[in-house]
């Protein structure tokens, strides 16, 4: 239903059948703007009335809407259910329909002559036909684009870069000649030699009718494969990289093709590939399509020194740098081991296995040393004197059977005592100060009530 507003708003009123009596707002509301005609006297909140289902501003768009009807013809087929009104002051058309979801979709037509169109009338076959009032005669409702269609057939899916895909339209109806815009540029009805992509048409026809649409055609082409490493992997010496990649293959069909400093590498055509050297790797896959190599692996040889360590009577120092030490006796690691330096307090046979910032192992071979004191007494559960050689300060640990009286002293070479100490216990930690004294080399005694025993111990 069309309905005049006073000076604010135009409006569209639906009432379904067997719905009588709704309340539309007046005289408090225009549409969904309040009028305060009558000082609001009376007026609810706006949720209380039924509102339009389409309304527009007067007087910037119009002043006097023409109510229609919902069109039921057949010689008009894209009118169907749509609802057609005018505004008789601006001479603008719209048209209104009703959703599946009862909602309303309206969209205006045209604007045509001013102060014209006055009412509507309707036929039995359900034709349209409205009054034109200043060229004082009637006209039938038609409509020019209703028979304009143009649909078209789209490459399902192609490889990329392959420029293998195609799209073909069928026109029908409306009055020709046409006309194409692609969205790629393009002017052709059909377009041709196309890259996995969307690709949109507007089609006009020589009544300005449009047709749109939008294809999509998909890409076959696999992602390219990841390599799982880094951008930069070390080769250790005399080892082996197990390269691979967790990209499954999309069918039977593919396989995967290696490649090492831009050369193939003949023969390799599985997930994983096998490193003896270094280089810059990439894999991709091949098949019905190809896809783009992968990412680049640098594998770089580690090249250095063998490292070795420093021997002070039982003292022992490793190589600085490293990211990491294990010390060893006999062939077997020693639990907790992993400094930098050692003191041996047993002989036998040292060495220590130092580990690059890479991950890279190096073993420095196995020295004989013979500790030069007495060996500590059976009391002795553990006894430790880091770092040794020092620099600054020396600590002492000592762990024993039983508790007993301790006595610890320090001298030089010509036996002048610079240290002494003694403590009852079972267990000590002890730190010794070095900034006072000389570098060279010293002897530390530590004497039990079981029994005694000597370390050298070195400052530089």
């Amino acid at each position: 239903m069309g309905d005049v507003g006073q000076n604010k708003r135009e409006e569209i009123d639906f009432e379904p059948k067997n719905t009588p009596g709704r309340n539309y707002g007046w005289r408090c509301y225009e549409g969904t703007s309040f009028t305060n005609i009558g000082n609001g006297a009376g007026c609810q909140p706006i949720g209380t009335y039924q509102p339009p289902v389409f309304e527009y501003p007067n007087p910037s768009i119009g002043q006097s809407v023409t109510g229609g009807f919902v069109y039921r013809g057949s010689e008009s087929p894209g009118l169907s259910g749509l609802y057609l009104f005018a505004d008789y002051v601006s001479g603008r058309w719209w048209t209104t329909r009703r959703n599946a979801d009862s909602t309303f979709s309206s969209q205006e037509l045209s604007k045509l002559t001013a102060f014209q169109y006055t009412s509507f009338g309707e036929d039995a076959k359900g034709e349209l036909y409205v009054t034109l009032y200043s060229a004082n005669k009637i006209q039938r409702v038609t409509e020019l684009c209703g028979t304009f269609k143009a649909s078209g057939v789209a490459s399902a899916a192609v490889c990329d870069s392959s420029f293998s895909g195609t799209i073909f339209l069928e026109v029908v109806g409306g009055t020709g000649p046409y006309t194409y815009e692609w969205s790629n540029g393009k002017t052709e009805k059909d377009i041709v030699y196309l890259n996995p992509g969307t690709y949109s048409f507007l089609a006009k026809d020589a009544n300005s009718c449009e047709q749109r649409d939008t294809f999509t055609i998909a890409n076959l082409t696999p992602a390219a494969p990841v390599l799982l490493q880094g951008d930069t992997v070390a080769l250790c010496p005399n080892d082996t990289i197990l390269l691979s990649t967790s990209t499954p293959l999309p069918s039977e069909e593919y396989r995967f093709q290696w490649r090492m400093d831009g050369e193939l590498v003949t023969g390799a055509i599985d997930s994983m590939l096998l490193m003896t050297r270094g280089g810059i790797v990439q894999v991709r896959m091949i098949g019905f399509c190809q896809t783009a190599w992968s990412n680049p692996v640098v594998i770089v040889p580690e090249v250095v020194a063998l490292p070795d360590f420093s021997v002070f009577s039982d003292s022992m120092v490793a190589e600085p740098g490293w990211a990491g030490y294990q010390w060893y006796q006999d062939g077997k690691p020693i639990t907790g081991a992993t400094a930098a330096s050692y003191v041996a307090d047993t002989s036998g046979f040292y060495g220590v296995l130092f580990t690059s910032l890479n991950g890279c192992t190096y073993y420095s071979g196995d020295v004989e040393i013979k500790v030069s004191a007495t060996e500590a007494p059976a009391a002795v559960r553990h006894f430790l004197l880091s770092p040794n050689p020092a620099r600054n300060s020396v600590t002492l640990s000592l762990e024993l059977q039983t508790p007993q009286r301790v006595a610890f002293w320090m001298t030089d070479l010509s036996g002048r005592r610079l240290f002494f100490q003694d403590h009852q216990g079972a267990s000590f930690n002890l730190s010794i100060d070095l900034q006072s004294v000389p570098a060279g080399t010293y002897i530390l005694t530590v004497q039990l009530e079981s029994g005694s025993f000597v370390r050298e111990l070195v400052k530089f």
